[in-house]
């Protein structure tokens, strides 16, 4: 084939092409900036900066777009958390968070990924936020595979039952997106 023709442009669809690709579902990737005051977020980043500072974690969301031209969109999101790797002094991948399920809007499927973050960087330093504020919210309990949520005592009878509750709504939520997987 001579060179000249490695060039041109491929030739344009034929109607038939346009019309199959119209009818059906396109993606579209986004890389947007999180709103700082997202709650999910926000207790991310606070988490990473106070019990994570040696990771120096950057946050970047890939999120992608589901359009259909007869339904409306659903979104994706890829949390990934980059850390300065001190040896070769760049970034790094540490984690990819994915949302669970695709959502309505890119804030929700973003707090869905950012929620996921946390829920894993708040069991791994666990012993460490013993006493912090977050203490009754989920975690995941690497060692088992499995999520936990501390009960307060007997003394504090709202609080162990709003814990109560969120343990039972997240058993909920769990079984639900194991029924729609199947």
């Amino acid at each position: 084939m001579p060179e000249d023709e490695e060039m041109q442009d491929p030739p344009p669809p034929q109607p038939a092409q346009l019309a199959n690709t119209r009818m059906g579902w396109t993606t579209v990737l986004w890389f947007p900036e999180s709103d700082p005051r997202a709650f999910f977020h926000e207790l991310l980043v606070l988490t990473l900066n106070h019990y994570y500072l040696d990771l120096q974690a950057t946050l970047e969301y890939c999120c992608t777009e589901y359009r259909h031209p007869l339904r409306r969109s659903l979104w994706d999101v890829e949390l990934i958390i980059k850390t300065l790797d001190a040896t070769k002094g760049n970034r790094r991948v540490e984690l990819k968070h994915l949302s669970r399920i695709s959502r309505d809007t890119v804030k929700e499927s973003m707090a869905d990924a950012a929620y996921q973050a946390l829920f894993f960087y708040r069991g791994r330093c666990f012993e460490e936020a013993q006493y912090d504020a977050t203490y009754h919210y989920p975690r995941f309990v690497l060692e088992e595979m499995t999520s936990a949520i501390e009960v307060p005592d007997a003394l504090a009878p709202k609080l162990q039952a709003q814990v109560t509750l969120t343990s039972e709504l997240t058993i909920k939520v769990i079984k639900l997106e194991d029924e729609l997987r199947r």
